[in-house]
This record gives C-alpha cells, sequence and structure tokens, in this order.
C-alpha cells in the first residue's frame, strides 16, 4: 500500500475527508501525467550543451560581429522572451514554464546592460549596472508566482546598494574605516527591517518582504556576532558618529512598530524592547561599558526576545530553533571562558547542558500559554 493511500485513509477514518474525496484524489493523482526526472535531466543536460556550443561560435567571432547585429540579435531575444511570458504567463497546465522564460528574460536584460556598456564605453562601477539592472527589472520580476525570482531580486538590490553606499567617496576615505565597518554592521540590518516593514501594507510584495526580513535577520546575527566576538578589546576606535545611520534607521522602525496593527501589544512591546536593545549594544558594549560580560547580557537576551517572537509563529519556527541553538552555543562559551580546568569546565558543560534542556522543556509546556498571550492580548 502506497503511502499516499495510507495518508488517505487516515484521513477519512480521522473524518477529515469523505470515502468520496479520497477516491477522487486517488483518481486524480493515478491520471497525473508520469514525470521522468532521467529524462528531464538529460534533456537539460543536452539543452545546457547546445548553449554553451552556440555561445562559444559567438565568442569566437565576437570581435568580427558588427555592433548593430550584437543589439539587434539582443533585442530580439528580448521581445521574443517577453511575448512568450506573456502568452505563458498563468497557464495551469505548465506553472514553471513562464518562470523559466522570466529567469532567461532577466539574465538577458543583465547580459543587455554589458552589451550596451562594452560597445557604447559607457565606462561605470558594477554595483551600479546591478542597481539599474534592480531597476528596470522589478516590474518584470513582480510577475512571478513563486519566491524565488522576488528572493534573488532583493539579494542583488541589497548587495548592490550597500556595496554602492560603502564606496561612495565620504565613506571609502574615512579616516576611521574601522568605526565605518561597525556602523554598517548596526545599520544594514534595520534598513532591511525598515524596507520589509513598508511593504508591510502590501500583500502582493510578500515575496519581497520575506527576503528583506531575511536578510534583517541574518544582518542582525552578524551584528551581534561582531560585538559579541570581538568586542571593545579588538574594536578601539569606534565613534558615535558613524553610529547616528543607525540610530535614526532604529528610530523610523521604533515608529512603525507602534502604529502597526497586524500584531498585539505584547508582540509590540517585545519586538520594540529587541530592537532598543540592539541599537544600544553597540555604543554600550563597545564605548561605554568595559565589563567583560555585558555584550553576553545582551546577546542572550536580545536573543530571547527574538526567539519568543519568531516562536509564536508557525511559519517562522525554523528561525525560533535556530535562536534556541545560538543561545545553547553561548551559554557553552560562557562557560569556556569563565571556567578554568578540565573539571571545572565539566561542570559547567553539564550544568549549561541542563539549563538548555529545562528551558526548552519550560518552552515546550508552556507555549501554548505563551502563544494564547501573543496572539490573543488585544492592542
Amino acid at each position: 500500500m502506497s503511502k499516499q493511500v495510507k495518508r488517505l485513509q487516515e484521513w477519512v477514518a480521522l473524518g477529515l475527508i469523505s470515502q468520496e474525496q479520497a477516491d477522487q484524489i486517488q483518481r486524480h493523482e493515478e491520471n497525473r501525467p508520469a514525470t521522468s526526472w532521467v529524462l528531464t535531466a538529460f534533456m537539460s543536460l543536452g539543452a545546457f550543451v547546445i548553449g554553451i556550443g552556440v555561445i562559444s561560435l559567438v565568442a569566437a567571432n565576437w570581435q568580427d560581429i558588427p555592433d548593430g547585429v550584437k543589439l539587434g540579435a539582443d533585442l530580439l531575444l528580448l521581445i521574443a522572451l517577453a511575448i512568450a511570458i506573456v502568452q505563458t504567463h498563468g497557464s495551469p497546465t505548465k506553472p514553471w514554464l513562464p518562470e523559466k522564460l522570466l529567469v532567461g528574460f532577466l539574465l538577458l536584460c543583465m547580459a543587455s546592460i554589458g552589451l550596451i556598456s562594452q560597445i557604447y564605453h559607457t565606462g561605470g562601477k558594477l554595483e551600479e549596472a546591478l542597481l539599474f539592472w534592480c531597476l528596470i527589472t522589478l516590474p518584470a520580476s513582480t510577475l512571478s508566482r513563486r519566491d524565488f525570482i522576488p528572493f534573488g531580486w532583493t539579494t542583488l538590490f541589497l548587495g548592490a546598494g550597500f556595496t554602492w553606499i560603502m564606496t561612495l567617496p565620504m565613506i571609502e576615505n574615512h579616516p576611521d574605516p574601522e568605526s565605518v565597518w561597525v556602523g554598517f554592521f548596526l545599520a544594514a540590518p534595520l534598513a532591511s527591517a525598515l524596507m520589509a516593514r513598508l511593504l508591510e501594507s502590501t500583500p502582493k510584495a510578500k515575496a519581497y518582504r520575506n527576503g528583506f526580513h531575511f536578510y534583517a535577520l541574518v544582518g542582525g546575527l552578524l551584528g551581534i556576532m561582531v560585538v559579541d566576538v570581538f568586542g571593545a578589546n579588538e574594536i578601539k576606535t569606534i565613534t558615535l558618529e558613524t553610529l547616528l545611520p543607525g540610530f535614526l534607521l532604529g528610530g523610523l522602525l521604533l515608529v512603525s512598530l507602534t502604529i502597526r496593527g497586524d500584531i498585539n501589544r505584547l508582540q509590540r512591546g517585545i519586538l520594540a524592547l529587541a530592537l532598543l536593545l540592539y541599537m544600544a549594544l553597540f555604543p554600550t558594549c563597545l564605548l561605554w561599558v568595559k565589563w567583560p560580560y555585558m555584550d553576553v547580557l545582551f546577546t542572550l537576551t536580545i536573543l530571547g526576545l527574538m526567539a519568543l517572537h519568531l516562536g509564536s509563529t508557525p511559519h517562522n519556527r525554523p528561525w525560533f530553533h535556530l535562536l534556541v541553538f545560538l543561545m545553547g552555543l553561548r551559554f557553552l562559551g560562557i562557560y569556556f571562558e569563565a571556567l578554568e580546568g578540565l573539571a571545572a569546565t565539566g561542570v559547567g558543560l553539564i550544568v549549561s547542558g541542563t539549563l538548555i534542556i529545562g528551558l526548552l522543556e519550560v518552552w515546550r509546556r508552556y507555549t501554548k500559554i505563551w502563544q494564547r498571550k501573543l496572539e490573543g492580548l488585544g492592542s
């Protein structure tokens, strides 16, 4: 008996679906056109080899091809792909075809920028070309019904945008580059979080919002790691001036949180406290307080607050598990740093492991209560 049949029988036994519906689902799955992954793989390999061969032929004669022919062929390819995307968009039988065509169109747009730059010797930097590509391809990328194209667009936009900012003359030639980079690790995740927040009210931009949200969390973890790992002993030339952009972005994000209507008061309070602690982490641990365990206190508190917030929503559970894992690692780090000797370290590890298991047990036991509080309190 197949796994699918067992699952249908289980659903019928639980009363989730009727026997008639189970039969209809089974007939539908049995009549679904068979897909051969081996055949698809060989066809893809053949198409890839042909493509490489065509590119090699063009590259071998590239200098002999007139510029007008290059630009004309590029324009014709763009038009042909655009027409194919429009005609196949929304196809119920081949949902992946317009996505593949869209990827080809976006890549060809990038190649077209390079071609025009080569022919007309426009010069410029790579990040400027990528930002221009992001600008002209944004409308086309919104046609995607999958997440990977908006996520790729978001990745290139943030990467090119941050690179462009960091290579501005006033920043690149700053007398204290170490301080500039610390300010970047404070400001970058807050800028990404603010972008995600601005897109909250646009349902069609959900995939882009998820991309900005992902990089806000990753950037925040990197920022915490920079302060926690290097600390005031390694970072000695930090100035408040380079932290001001991060404070400004954090202030705007804090204001946007206070008017956020899709989460309740408790959730807003947890997010606001985590944000304030993240902004205070950099000046407190790198400038004002030289106590060696201050960064640990900030790290565990921020990770705990974010885990509490992310653990309340099912689609953010992987983030919750990652943050709990990082908290466990930091606990172990404390004992390795604070205790000397093999016996003391062994005791510390036992205590640390017991503490982690105990916290997880408390979370498991009271998670329903916390979820009700996080989901149920009105604003």
